[in-house]
């Protein structure tokens, strides 16, 4: 089951070309639903049914895992199958039937001009990171941008002339932003 796992791990990086955290949360995953079907004395990946998997999950579902995470984790074990079932390595596919929970849509909480206010006035002015601090806070606030695309910026990504920056964001999709 191992060899199958780094196989499949090696099609996310290659063929799939996703990002290693995507690649780390899938691996975790699948470790954890193959230690499990290891519990039960399966010997082959063939040896899985349809049962197991939804066993797997209302375990997780009764450990309180949320349902973001438990969705991720289905998705995780679907695509698995689907690749065992796509390289032969099995005949069937248990998977196939499995659905995600139900993942309740939220919009997220914007801060006020005055809670923004609020937090840059906060920083120490007479640090030598100020400006820095500053940038960081106006660039997540104003521009929308996430920590992590913040994070990968490259100052040749800042076109200040036009009051734009662009960032890559999730999928390496590029994003032109107006800078605020």
């Amino acid at each position: 089951m191992e060899t199958c796992i780094q196989e499949y791990i090696t099609m996310l990086k290659v063929e799939r070309n996703l990002s290693s955290k995507t690649i780390n949360a899938y691996k975790s995953d699948l470790d954890s639903y193959l230690s499990y079907i290891n519990n039960l004395n399966i010997n082959s990946l063939a040896g899985i049914t349809t049962f197991d998997i939804r066993n797997y999950i209302r375990i997780l579902n009764r450990t309180g895992k949320a349902s973001n995470s438990i969705s991720r984790i289905i998705s995780s074990i679907r695509s698995y199958h689907k690749f065992l079932s796509s390289e032969k390595i099995v005949k069937d596919n248990p998977a196939l039937v499995i659905d995600s929970p139900k993942i309740p849509k939220k919009l997220p909480e914007v801060l006020s001009e005055k809670e923004i206010s609020s937090i840059t006035d906060s920083i120490d002015k007479s640090s030598k990171f100020y400006q820095r601090d500053r940038a960081i806070i106006e660039m997540l606030y104003s521009c929308g941008v996430r920590v992590s695309e913040l994070c990968d910026l490259d100052i040749s990504n800042l076109f200040l002339d036009d009051e734009i920056v662009k960032v890559m964001g999730k999928g390496s999709m590029e994003r032109l932003l107006p800078l605020g």
